[in-house]
C-alpha cells in the first residue's frame, strides 16, 4: 500500500487520515496496491531527506543543480504537486538552502514545472525503466519495501524558473530528452528516501545553462474536501447503525 499521508494541521484532519487508513487496511490486497493515480490529485512538496539506512546519495534538497547549488521550500510553504486528468504540475517558491541546515530567503526561484501523465508500473517507465537511486536492498516487493511497479511516470513537457535575488529566469526541458527516465511518483521514488515522493531530471535554456538539474522532493497528499465529507457521512451512518443495534 502507498504510504499517503495526510497534510493539514488540524485534529480533524488526524482523525480523518485515521479514518482512510483504516479504509484502506480493509480493502483487498489487490486493490489497496493498484498503482493507479485518480484522476484529480493534491499534493504537498517539501525536499526529499536522505534516509540513513537506504540513502545513497545526498539529500535535503528539493532542487540540485550540476554547480552544486541546492533549493528548499520554506517551512510552512511546501510546493504544490497538483494532477488534473492526465496533466500535472509542481510549482511554489524555491530558495537557496538545504534542509534542516540553512535557508537565504533572498534569492531563489518561483517555479512552474508542466507534466503529462505517461502511466503507470512497466506501461508507464522509460526505455531506460525505473531510475533507482537508493541502495539495492531498499528495492523489494512486500512490507517495509520499495516496489517499482507500483510507480506512475510523468513528461516533463515545459515550465519555467522566474529568478529572484539577481538570479536568472530560465525555461525547462526533460533530460533526457528522449524519455529514457521520465519523472516518477512512488514510494522511495525520490531516489532520497522509502517516503511518497517525485523525482526527475531535467534541463534549462537558454543555452542550456544547466544540463542536467534534479528534481527530489518528498510528497504528502492532500485529501480533496468532497471525499472528506462523503465519507465523514458514510462513516457517521455506520457509527449510527452501530449505536441502534446496541440499544435494541
Amino acid at each position: 500500500m502507498r504510504r499517503l499521508t495526510i497534510c493539514n494541521g488540524s485534529s480533524t484532519s488526524a482523525i480523518q487520515g485515521l479514518v482512510l487508513t483504516g479504509l484502506l487496511a480493509m480493502l483487498p490486497a489487490s486493490a489497496a496496491a493498484a498503482p493507479i493515480l485518480p484522476q484529480n490529485l493534491i499534493a504537498e512538496a517539501t525536499a526529499a531527506l536522505k534516509d540513513p539506512v537506504y540513502g545513497k546519495y545526498s539529500g535535503g534538497h528539493a532542487l540540485w543543480f550540476s554547480n552544486g547549488k541546492t533549493y528548499i521550500f520554506a517551512d510552512g510553504a511546501p510546493g504544490i504537486f497538483k494532477k488534473t486528468g492526465n496533466t500535472a504540475s509542481l510549482t511554489g517558491r524555491v530558495y537557496a538552502g538545504l534542509q534542516n541546515s540553512w535557508i537565504d530567503t533572498t534569492k531563489g526561484y518561483v517555479i512552474d514545472f508542466q507534466y503529462q501523465y505517461r502511466g503507470d508500473g512497466v506501461a508507464g517507465q522509460g526505455s531506460g525503466g525505473p531510475k533507482k537511486e537508493l541502495k539495492g536492498s531498499a528495492y523489494k516487493p512486500g512490507p517495509g519495501g520499495i516496489d517499482t511497479n507500483l510507480w506512475s511516470y510523468f513528461d516533463l513537457t515545459g515550465g519555467t524558473l522566474k529568478g529572484f535575488g539577481g538570479l536568472s529566469n530560465y525555461s525547462l526541458f526533460q533530460v533526457p530528452a528522449n524519455s529514457q527516465f521520465p519523472f516518477q511518483f512512488g514510494d522511495g521514488a525520490n531516489g532520497k528516501n522509502l517516503n511518497l515522493g517525485l523525482s526527475g531530471w531535467f534541463g534549462t535554456s537558454p543555452s542550456g545553462k544547466w544540463k542536467q538539474a534534479d528534481v527530489n522532493v518528498d510528497l504528502q497528499v492532500v485529501p480533496e474536501p468532497a471525499s472528506l465529507l462523503l465519507l465523514g457521512t458514510g462513516l457517521a451512518g455506520l457509527l449510527g447503525r452501530r449505536h441502534l443495534k446496541r440499544r435494541s
